[in-house]
């Protein structure tokens, strides 16, 4: 299920413009800059810190906003401690208040060939950003020291095994291929898509 939300300030009574969650495509951040609550596309498949739409300014990962026990931001490349805060007075936490729901009808799957991030995370399970919702994600060969160090991965292979008799969708099976290592300076650097 997607949303739509305002931020507002229960202290300066700032109220943001629509923001969209739940869609796969969307965060929501506080922008240091302009002083305004947006919400970037992000960049599909990439761990990437986009720029603000307002200002075009590069978000500091400082500024990604927490809504309940959500980060609005697939597992950034360091830890950082998202902030509810007002971006204008800096006093009041933000409030979100729920415009509507919609239900999201797009369904993101990269192609064969293309190049994603990755993260081996604590339990040793591979995560790429947009593709929780696959049954399988392969590394195919994991470099050492490889936990928690963002990764460039290329798409080997996409393989999709029909349901079973009694269910209604297929499992999907995503094999990437180590590439390299990404630095802070590749994900503050890469160009949005």
């Amino acid at each position: 299920m997607g949303y739509v939300l305002h931020a507002i300030c229960p202290n300066c009574s700032y109220e943001s413009g629509d923001l969209r969650v739940g869609d796969g495509l969307h965060f929501i951040c506080a922008c240091e800059n302009c002083k305004s609550v947006v919400n970037p596309q992000r960049v599909r498949f990439h761990f990437t810190i986009p720029i603000c739409p307002n200002c075009k300014v590069r978000l500091a990962p400082s500024g990604f906003v927490n809504i309940g026990h959500q980060l609005i931001y697939a597992r950034p490349p360091v830890e950082v401690e998202a902030t509810n805060r007002c971006p204008r007075c800096n006093d009041a936490k933000l409030t979100f208040k729920e415009i509507k729901h919609f239900i999201p009808r797009l369904i993101l799957m990269p192609a064969e060939g293309a190049v994603v991030h990755g993260q081996i995370v604590e339990s040793g399970k591979l995560e790429i950003p947009n593709l929780s919702w696959v049954d399988g994600l392969h590394l195919e060969v994991t470099p050492l020291d490889a936990q928690d160090r963002p990764m460039e991965l290329k798409v080997t292979r996409i393989q999709k095994t029909p349901p079973p008799d009694d269910k209604r969708s297929s499992k999907i099976g995503i094999f990437v291929e180590f590439v390299r290592y990404l630095s802070q300076e590749d994900l503050e650097q890469a160009p949005m898509e």
